[in-house]
């Protein structure tokens, strides 16, 4: 039998999950509307099923993950204020079960670019829409100090550029979805696997 700190702990984790899910759903529900109402095109979430863009898909998903490793290897290597960020999400992260990181990340792909690439980016442009993604990135809040602007803003403004590129040059949201919500998984696995780690 689980201990009571230990349920609640998990209890508190659970909720996380369905909290964060839910919100990326508002998210999504809001992207589509934004579509909706300002006349977007819907033909953004076809994907053809041929070989050949297939190909074209895993391509595209595949750099834009490796573009993506590299810039955050690089951003924590050189900036003190990101790898601080990155141990509170390992912190928060590292007891989500594993089942937690493909739902997290799949409505996080989703909610994320139907809001951003599919409803904004038409509307701003492509630099104003990655300016806003990076900003929303704020660094978590601490009891020591509240939610701010650091280099993983940065990171995630130059991902958004990223993702809004693959949107730009494709007209089509199915790649950024894909890229973001397997970038997410892998990271929030990475961050499950160092914080058991760190823990040892």
């Amino acid at each position: 039998m689980a201990r009571p700190d230990q349920t609640d702990k998990n209890q508190m984790i659970l909720n996380f999950v369905y909290v964060s899910s839910f919100f990326y759903g508002l998210m999504t529900l809001l992207g589509l509307a934004i579509i909706y109402f300002t006349g977007g095109d819907f033909g953004m979430f076809e994907w053809s099923s041929k070989g050949k863009d297939i190909d074209n898909l895993v391509r595209i998903v595949f750099l834009t993950i490796a573009i993506l490793y590299c810039l955050g290897y690089l951003i924590e290597e050189y900036f003190a204020d990101y790898r601080d960020v990155k141990e509170q999400m390992v912190e928060m992260l590292s007891n989500l079960p594993l089942w937690a990181p493909p739902l997290l990340g799949l409505a996080s792909g989703v909610g994320e670019e139907v809001l951003f690439r599919g409803a904004l980016q038409p509307l701003l442009g492509w630099v104003a829409t990655s300016v806003v993604f990076g900003l929303v990135h704020l660094a978590p809040a601490t009891a020591s100090r509240s939610s701010r602007i650091t280099s993983w803003s940065l990171a995630t403004g130059v991902a958004g550029l990223l993702f809004g590129y693959v949107f730009l040059t494709t007209q089509k949201i199915i790649p950024c979805i894909a890229a973001h919500a397997l970038i997410n998984c892998l990271s929030m696995y990475w961050m499950i696997w160092e914080g058991k780690n760190a823990a040892a």
